[in-house]
């Protein structure tokens, strides 16, 4: 199996910026390499990727090819077909295939398509492909952003929901503490004005009993 994602990326990424070079929809051999690149499209990807880009016209990139592989500092042309990124249903990268040709050859190198798979070594699998080996074709996957973004919506008020119940259930059991402490502190200060009146009662005895004494005395 030749299909990869992370090998494809570092691929696609190394190829360097500086010397970039956009090929005009004008130019002869920007209709070339559009041609080359739908070949590339239809041979190792499912036809879905073929009806998608249909209409799409690529961006055509003339970059050098930087790479630990034996291609470093190659020019190619990167050609790239851009999807509709606001369509609720769609590809997972923002584009719908991307193709990479090398310049001195037009010959076809690699093949990463929006879901994030794709082949390299497209020579070598066509060499293969005579000798008896298919060619496993990228599947066309696409996904249904609206129904994720309606999932996470509805996870969002799930959460939202479960955290309004839990506050309501802590507040009413604040409430319910409160009032318990409410109620004890009342208790208390009933028995703290029972034990005051009983002190206030015994020593108005208290008084009561020395005033008869001293009456008693001076009788």
């Amino acid at each position: 199996m030749r299909t990869w994602i992370v090998l494809l990326a570092v691929l696609l990424v190394g190829m360097g910026d500086a010397a970039a070079q956009e090929i005009k929809p004008s130019s002869p051999e920007y209709h070339y390499l559009d041609s080359v690149a739908r070949w590339a499209i239809g041979k190792f990807g499912e036809e879905g990727y073929t009806k998608m880009s249909k209409d799409v016209k690529p961006r055509i990139i003339l970059r050098k090819f930087v790479s630990s592989l034996e291609y470093n500092g190659r020019e190619c042309y990167e050609v790239k077909y851009m999807q509709d990124t606001l369509k609720p249903v769609r590809l997972e990268y923002n584009y719908i295939a991307r193709v990479i040709i090398w310049k001195d050859t037009k010959e076809a190198y690699t093949i990463d398509f929006g879901n994030g798979w794709g082949h390299f070594d497209l020579p070598k699998m066509l060499r293969e492909e005579k000798a008896g080996k298919p060619i496993e074709k990228v599947k066309y996957v696409l996904v249904d952003y609206g129904a994720l973004k309606k999932e996470a919506e509805e996870f969002r008020k799930r959460m939202e929901e479960i955290d309004r119940k839990a506050r309501a259930k802590s507040a009413a059991k604040d409430k319910e503490r409160q009032a318990k402490d409410a109620e004890i502190y009342r208790k208390w200060k009933e028995e703290a004005a029972k034990r005051h009146e009983k002190e206030m009662a015994k020593k108005r005895k208290e008084q009561e009993k020395v005033s008869r004494d001293i009456s008693a005395t001076k009788d």
